[in-house]
């Protein structure tokens, strides 16, 4: 949970979750001292 949200995993697989968690363990292994998380729309 990160700022009173969840992240959706209902439409997700073993696979997906695997490649994200493979993904935050990258990200973890850099050893940031802070993260700025960017969502950007993209409008069709």
């Amino acid at each position: 949970m990160y700022n009173q949200c969840r992240m959706y995993v209902g439409d997700t697989n073993s696979k997906t979750r695997k490649n994200w968690i493979e993904a935050l363990d990258r990200l973890a292994a850099l050893n940031p001292s802070i993260v700025i998380v960017h969502f950007n729309y993209i409008r069709a």
